[in-house]
């Protein structure tokens, strides 16, 4: 048996409503459990203020006794994301929601185990792709592209509003018609400021 045990099994009733759901067991071997709870009760060491001992100075043992529910939580809370993704990598599984961890078990001198479920995207099989070629859009020319333009554009309406701060609106026309309007309406020439 490795030092990471994992079984992949799906829940009792993910199989009849969906297959993305999946729960994986996770096993956290002791020497990493430890590993990680000195490197916090060191942390707790430099930082902890108790009467009768200076900062920093604090033995391991008081340490221990006095933060060990928040030592246990701050572990707990590093061990189990880091092995989580190194054990769905391993079993090539992409969660794509956060696991819910159910089952923790955590005493002095073992193993950290838990389970874990969550969700994958659904498997997508296409058959008969082979056959299946996509159609290339229909590409106008700009000839009857313009022509089209200007046939919409040529029932439009000039605009006659204008105003002295606003520069004059203009509409798409067709080019004999703009340039009717234009020689109809011609801009008043812009005045220098004095």
């Amino acid at each position: 048996m490795s030092p990471t045990d994992i079984k992949e099994n799906a829940t009792p009733e993910s199989p009849a409503k969906s297959g993305t759901k999946r729960e994986i067991e996770v096993e956290i071997p002791v020497d990493e459990v430890n590993r990680q709870t000195n490197s916090l009760i060191e942390k707790y060491q430099k930082v902890a203020r108790i009467p009768g001992f200076r900062r920093g100075h604090v033995p391991a043992s008081i340490i221990r006794q006095r933060f060990s529910e928040e030592i246990k939580t701050d572990m707990v809370e590093a061990l189990i994301p880091r092995f989580f993704k190194q054990e769905a990598d391993r079993l090539s599984l992409h969660p794509v929601s956060q696991p819910r961890v159910t089952d923790l078990h955590l005493h002095d001198g073992e193993p950290l185990r838990f389970k874990a479920a969550f969700e994958v995207l659904p498997e997508i099989k296409l058959s008969a792709t082979r056959n299946c070629v996509p159609k290339s859009p229909k590409l106008q020319s700009p000839r009857r592209t313009w022509r089209k333009l200007s046939k919409i554009c040529a029932s439009a309406a000039p605009v006659s509003i204008r105003s002295r701060d606003a520069p004059s609106p203009t509409a798409i026309l067709p080019r004999s018609r703009s340039m009717a309007l234009r020689n109809a309406n011609p801009r008043p020439p812009k005045q220098k400021p004095t």
